[in-house]
């Protein structure tokens, strides 16, 4: 099996304060591609390699006490890489649609950065790497024997991150942070749409 998955979603939250205070917007963009290529095991069960690319990013407006607009953004980047095992359970009789399970696991990259023009405020950024492990349902329908196209809608995971500090702030000095966690992403806006080719017999 040789494909991916891509997923995107767009979010814009407009604040009315008053007549004596700006409106604000906050823009949230998402975006992720996680190519894969695996082999058939047995029926229904595939080992392969993936990589996941996924990118954040939010856009919001402050202000100085004259109502100067100013922006503020902060992005975040991730790069995962490593093994999967895949099992199907296709329902029906033609066998053209199912559901299926993934658990993936590797190692990964993360970097997170603060940018703003607003005076007397400074710039950030955070990276690092570190572990990962993910279960992923998801939802196949195949229109030809070759072919198929996948919906999921999240995972729920495990991560462990060693990150590095640093300002622009003169006053802060660099540090290193260390999380680990577990974690469920299970919503419209984690909507992964995939297609697949299935070579061979």
């Amino acid at each position: 099996m040789v494909g991916g998955t891509i997923g995107f979603s767009s979010q814009s939250t407009e604040t009315d304060f008053s007549t004596t205070q700006p409106d604000t917007e906050v823009k949230t963009t998402r975006f992720n591609f996680a190519p894969q290529a695996g082999y058939f095991l047995a029926d229904n069960l595939a080992v392969g390699l993936f990589a996941n690319l996924a990118n954040q990013k939010v856009t919001r407006p402050t202000f100085d006490f004259r109502g100067t607009e100013f922006k503020i953004e902060e992005s975040s980047r991730t790069t995962q890489l490593g093994p999967f095992v895949r099992y199907y359970h296709l329902v029906g009789d033609e066998g053209k649609a199912g559901f299926f399970g993934q658990l993936a696991a590797g190692y990964q990259n993360r970097t997170d950065e603060f940018d703003t023009d607003l005076p007397g405020s400074y710039d950030s950024k955070t990276s690092g790497s570190g572990g990962f492990a993910a279960i992923t349902p998801g939802f196949v329908f195949f229109p030809t024997e070759k072919f198929g196209l996948e919906l999921t809608l999240g995972n729920l995971g495990f991560q462990s991150l060693k990150q590095d500090f640093e300002s622009d702030n003169p006053n802060v000095k660099p540090y290193t942070t260390k999380t680990s966690g577990f974690d469920a992403n299970f919503s419209l806006r984690n909507l992964s749409v995939g297609a697949f080719f299935y070579l061979g017999k």
